[in-house]
């Protein structure tokens, strides 16, 4: 597994959270990696800002993303 997620992991465990949490979280990890497709250390920040801000990443509804329900 990667370094990152094993530490994610580590400081997971350390806090108390639980397992579930844990492997949601390093699962998480894992798919920015596959994402794309490079290491998560080697991710920018403006890769990141870019991915959070993509509406079909963040499955919003139309309301959160400023349009009008469709009637």
């Amino acid at each position: 597994m990667n370094k990152l997620i094993e530490q994610v992991k580590a400081e997971i465990h350390y806090r108390g959270y639980s397992d579930r949490t844990g492997k949601s979280y390093c699962a998480h990890l894992l798919k920015l990696s596959h994402y794309f497709n490079k290491p998560l250390d080697s991710i920018t920040d403006d890769e990141l800002n870019a991915f959070f801000k993509d509406p079909v990443i963040r499955t919003l509804s139309r309301a959160s993303q400023g349009n009008p329900p469709e009637k």
